[in-house]
């Protein structure tokens, strides 16, 4: 191992900080009474709650374990803890898999972008940014809910989203992919049952997740609609795409 296997030890920290920061809400939670009365599809997204946090946590648990491997490999090969985060027992690792990969740098990068997405989006929003579908009511030192239009509302009407399934695709690459070079995937672990169980888990949330961006888009969209009726609809005239230019 050489001291520049050592730089992955950072872009670990930027993912765990990418995924914490895509996933925390900016503001606290609106009173009840602000909250839109959910259909099913909100009630989706909600159920998504819990799973999603066992979902993080798989990912900041892999990554401290991939930090802890990194050094000790580093620092102390001999180690009897680096035996057994090698996964020699198993007789299925390959000590030279982790390590920066082309797919890796990939994923580091797609989180970068969707962090960074979501923090401009917190900033331009402000107070009116929620994780709960709500029309903020003017209140002490909050003013009443405006159309923001500017900012990356002013390409997509939806970038948050965008951010977040960025957020998802670059953890999922960084970790879970068969060429991440992760220690998930090159001590075995992946390749175990119950590595497969986290892996179909963390994968399966990951991808309801984006399905429930796609679904909330349409519930925000009329929301926004009757709230602000022709302000929404010449915004909706200039900034034709929800979440992704000549996609969607």
């Amino acid at each position: 191992m050489s001291a520049v296997d050592l730089a992955k030890i950072p872009l670990l920290f930027l993912n765990a900080w990418a995924l914490w920061r895509t996933s925390s809400p900016p503001n606290a939670p609106r009173p009840r009474e602000e909250h839109i009365v959910p259909g099913w599809r909100e009630e989706f997204v909600r159920m998504l709650g819990r799973p999603a946090v066992l979902y993080r946590t798989f990912y900041w648990i892999m990554g401290v374990v991939e930090v802890a491997f990194i050094l000790i490999r580093y620092v102390d090969p001999e180690n009897p803890l680096l035996h057994l985060l090698r996964g020699r027992e198993l007789g299925i690792a390959d000590d030279d898999s982790v390590a920066i990969t082309p797919t890796f740098l990939l994923g580091t990068l797609i989180a970068l972008f969707g962090v960074l997405l979501r923090l401009w989006c917190y900033r331009t929003l402000g107070k009116f940014f929620t994780f709960e579908l709500a029309i903020v009511r003017s209140g002490p030192n909050v003013p009443r809910h405006k159309l923001v239009t500017s900012g990356p509302y002013a390409y997509v009407r939806h970038p948050s989203y965008t951010g977040m399934v960025g957020s998802v695709l670059g953890a999922w690459l960084c970790i879970n992919s068969p060429n991440s070079g992760s220690w998930f995937i090159g001590s075995g672990l992946g390749s175990t049952l119950p590595g497969r169980v986290a892996n179909w888990f963390v994968g399966t949330v990951g991808a309801l997740i984006c399905v429930a961006v796609v679904l909330r888009v349409r519930v925000e969209d009329e929301l926004l609609r009757k709230e602000f009726g022709r302000e929404w609809e010449a915004w909706k005239g200039r900034v034709r795409w929800a979440t992704v230019p000549g996609i969607y």
